[in-house]
């Protein structure tokens, strides 16, 4: 009953004190606020909070939303470091905010905010002090009943002592007798096993020594057999070696008739060049001239012809069967027959001269007598013949077109579909010839199918088409630069893969 007494006391004593603090803290906070001087020592960041709080009482006239809002922010730092006393000030601070813009329903609100955290505060502090004086009671009873537990276990330790002797000698006696008989159970047992593995050992060397003798026997069968192979090796290394010799022989026969026979071509490269127009012979002619001349081999059926007669210039692009040697044949004879041609007729149009190429034709290739004879050397050609003051043109094609630039507009004038020397025609049937009025300054493009047909990794052509929509576009450039675009589009093309065909490409313009 005095204990309980003495708890209430206690309990009154402090909660008066509180009392007393909290009043001395929480001075009411009017329009010019004065901020208590307080101790917070024990609240975390105690000065920041004081700080905001007075910040936002200084900038309330000025700007009443911004006070708010660091009013809230003091709030939300008090709520962090969880201090009462803080929490208390910034809700005052809102409050007399609230007052002040008449918001009252607010300012109730946070009214009751600050009685709940002062009721929170006064309630803990009794709590505390309570739970601290029944301990000390309890405590002083508990070391009371240690001091005679401790008494009567010293009495019981000194009775189990000597019990506890007694069964740790015998549990020693039975651990060294049961020790003993578990190692010598484990001797007995590990020299069973020992025996057991020398008898699984001897009987592993003896299958193994049976089966290296096999083995060994094997390996003298196989070494019997490698030296059969052996000499049968070095019999057919001789036969070998005897035939790489007649080999060697055949192939440098073989080398020194290819040698003959490239300079053989060469000298008829030479040949076919001297009947063919030169590049340097046609620029004194047409003073802006360019030629593209790729043989697939060293001579080509691909080849260019110009005559000057009297009164007009002639000029041919053309593509004779096959390539190589074959083709170079064809296209000299092409060239004699067109010279004798015009020779013979010099005032000769396009239409006419190409129905003399191919008659003439026909008659050098036959050999039988036969109305369905088929003769397969036969030329693609397209034929120009050109007034001596460039004013007229006369053109006429075997399935080679031209590509004709005048007035700012390009012009393609088709070939007919038939090759002069393709066929026998058994009445007299002109090639279709087209007379052009020409008005300077002009350009002619012409062409083989060398140029357009060559394929690439592929299997694809390069195309007519691309060919004549790239002359379109550019045939005012100058002519060398389009025959350099006209090589480097042939050879990207082409890349690694083998030439198709010979090709010949050439420009030439006529300015006043």
């Amino acid at each position: 009953m005095q204990l309980n007494k003495q708890l209430y006391n206690i309990t009154a004593y402090i909660t008066a004190l509180i009392f007393i603090i909290v009043a001395l803290n929480k001075k009411s906070i009017a329009n010019d606020i004065d901020f208590p001087e307080i101790k917070l020592e024990a609240c975390p960041d105690s000065t920041r909070v004081i700080n905001k709080l007075k910040q936002a009482d200084s900038i309330y006239k000025y700007n009443p939303g911004q006070a708010y809002l660091v009013a809230n922010k003091a709030l939300s730092m008090a709520k962090n470091v969880n201090c009462y006393a803080l929490k208390i000030i910034a809700h005052e601070q809102i409050s007399d905010f609230q007052i002040r813009d008449n918001n009252f329903k607010e300012a109730l609100t946070t009214k009751k905010k600050i009685k709940g955290l002062n009721d929170s505060v006064f309630s803990g502090l009794r709590q505390e002090q309570l739970v601290k004086v029944k301990e000390l009671y309890q405590l002083e009873e508990t070391r009371k009943e240690r001091e005679i537990l401790f008494l009567e276990n010293e009495i019981k330790a000194m009775l189990i002592s000597q019990s506890r002797k007694m069964i740790i000698l015998a549990s020693v006696c039975f651990i060294v007798l049961l020790i003993s008989v578990l190692i010598l159970a484990k001797i007995n047992n590990d020299k069973k096993k020992a025996n057991k593995e020398l008898l699984n050992k001897n009987n592993l060397i003896e299958s193994q020594h049976k089966l290296l003798v096999y083995q060994k026997e094997q390996l003298k069968e196989i070494n019997n057999e490698l030296m059969n192979q052996i000499k049968i090796i070095e019999k057919q290394k001789e036969e070998i070696n005897a035939k790489n010799i007649l080999y060697k022989e055949k192939l440098d026969e073989l080398n020194n008739n290819k040698e003959k026979i490239t300079e053989s071509i060469f000298f008829a490269q030479d040949i076919q060049s001297s009947i063919m127009a030169s590049e340097q012979n046609l620029k004194s002619i047409f003073k802006e001239f360019t030629l593209l001349h790729l043989p697939k081999n060293i001579v080509s059926g691909d080849f260019i012809w110009f005559y000057e007669s009297h009164d007009y210039y002639y000029l041919s692009v053309a593509d004779c069967t096959g390539h190589g040697v074959p083709g170079a044949f064809v296209s000299v004879i092409g060239m004699i027959l067109l010279n004798k041609a015009v020779k013979e007729r010099e005032a000769i149009n396009s239409s006419e001269l190409l129905y003399e190429l191919h008659e003439n034709m026909l008659k050098t290739f036959k050999t039988q007598e036969s109305e369905q004879l088929q003769v397969s050397e036969s030329i693609d050609i397209a034929v120009c013949r050109f007034d001596k003051n460039f004013n007229t043109l006369s053109f006429s094609s075997a399935k080679r077109p031209l590509m004709l630039q005048m007035s700012g507009v390009i012009k393609e004038i088709k070939g007919d579909k038939n090759s002069a020397g393709a066929m026998k025609r058994k009445k007299r049937s002109m090639f279709s010839e087209h007379d052009i009025e020409l008005k300077k300054p002009f350009t002619c493009f012409l062409f083989t199918d060398g140029i357009t047909d060559q394929m690439n990794y592929k299997n694809e052509k390069i195309g007519y088409s691309k060919i004549k929509e790239f002359l379109s576009n550019n045939c005012e450039d100058n002519l060398d630069n389009i025959k350099s675009i006209v090589l480097s589009m042939f050879k990207k093309h082409k890349r690694s893969e083998i030439q198709t065909d010979d090709a010949l490409f050439t420009a030439f313009r006529v300015s006043d």
